[in-house]
Order: structure tokens, then C-alpha cells, then sequence
């Protein structure tokens, strides 16, 4: 009886710490992480309702203890994400515009358009800068939303377009117009500097 009466014990005392911790999920002291607003989160918001509006931005993060080494890199490296969404809106487009299309013609368009699109990324314009320091390491943080003209990459379509006459009549249509000039205006009035 005795040994029951212990095997019980112990069960409700194991029951009822296991009930009471005093650190909840996601808490530092449970050793879980921690939401955190970092300039990104900024800058992805910022990128979010461009995007919405076919404007073609990317963010990149630089960081050395040369303020101008930062900002190169930075801005390169919101260069490279901004070419990489750049191809998924071009594949996007040409999945919504050239269902019907020939798929070596779709394919060549493709191709031709991201080419020149890494071309034109000379054309992208910082938007944003938030830059850091950090005294103990004399280190400069900064992250940089970089965005491309939109009238940029309408010329870029149409340019990839030239001479294939069944891409050339979708990139011509009054929807994808409608959408490019659309973002044009969006870009004039709310994003350039």
C-alpha cells in the first residue's frame, strides 16, 4: 500500500510541474526565438505594395567597416534579388499572357526578356537606405531597397517581343499595357524620387 501511495505521489508531483512552468513558447528564457523589427521588415512592406503594383524592387544588406564598401554591397546585392523577381513577374507574365503561344517561342521570349533585363538593372534606383553602426566593431550595417523604373521594364518586353509576332501581339494587348502603364503611373506618382 505504502508503494502505491509513493508511485501516486510522484505521478502528481511529475503532473503538476509539468503544468507549471513559468516561461511560455517563443520566450527567451524557454530558449525559443523572439520576434524581432529589423529595417528589413520595413523595407519588405515597402516591397510588398510595390510589387502589388507589377513595380520590380529587391533588398540587399551590406555590411564592412567602410561605410561606401557597405553601401556597394548593399546596393549589388538588392540588384541581384531584384533580377531574380524580376524573372518570376516575367514568368508570371508569360504564363497569364502565352497559354496559347508556341512553347520554343515562349521559351526564347523568356530568355530574351531576362537577359535584357539584367542589362537594364544599371537603370535601378535605390529607394530606400537605412544605414547602422555598430561603435563596438566600427561596423556599418546597411539594407537598401533598390527599384527599377517600371517604363524600364515595359521597354524591356517589348524590345524581347520585337519580330516574334505571337509574344509581340500579347505583350501588345490592351491588358498587359493596361497593367504595365498602370505600374508606370503607381511608380511616378508614389515611388520616384
Amino acid at each position: 500500500m505504502k508503494k502505491l501511495l509513493i508511485a501516486f505521489a510522484t505521478a502528481a508531483l511529475f503532473v503538476g510541474c509539468a503544468g507549471t512552468s513559468n516561461t511560455s513558447p517563443g520566450s527567451s528564457a524557454g530558449g525559443g526565438y523572439e520576434e524581432i523589427k529589423t529595417p528589413t521588415s520595413e523595407l519588405q512592406g515597402i516591397k510588398k505594395d510595390m510589387e502589388a503594383q507589377n513595380i520590380p524592387a529587391g533588398i540587399g544588406i551590406g555590411e564592412s567597416n567602410d561605410e561606401a564598401i557597405a553601401l556597394t554591397m548593399a546596393e549589388d546585392e538588392g540588384r541581384k534579388t531584384l533580377a531574380t523577381a524580376m524573372m518570376t513577374m516575367v514568368t508570371r507574365l508569360s504564363e497569364q499572357y502565352a497559354q496559347n503561344v508556341n512553347a520554343q517561342a515562349k521559351k526564347i521570349w523568356e530568355e530574351k526578356t531576362n537577359q535584357l533585363t539584367v542589362a537594364q538593372l544599371s537603370g535601378t534606383t535605390a529607394y530606400k537606405t537605412v544605414t547602422l553602426f555598430d561603435k563596438s566593431t566600427n561596423t556599418y550595417k546597411i539594407y537598401t531597397l533598390m527599384v527599377m523604373n517600371p517604363a524600364l521594364f515595359k521597354k524591356t518586353l517589348e524590345e524581347a517581343s520585337a519580330g516574334q509576332e505571337e509574344m509581340e501581339l500579347r505583350v501588345k494587348s490592351a491588358d498587359m499595357q493596361n497593367r504595365l502603364d498602370d505600374a508606370v503611373k503607381a511608380y511616378q506618382e508614389h515611388y520616384n524620387k
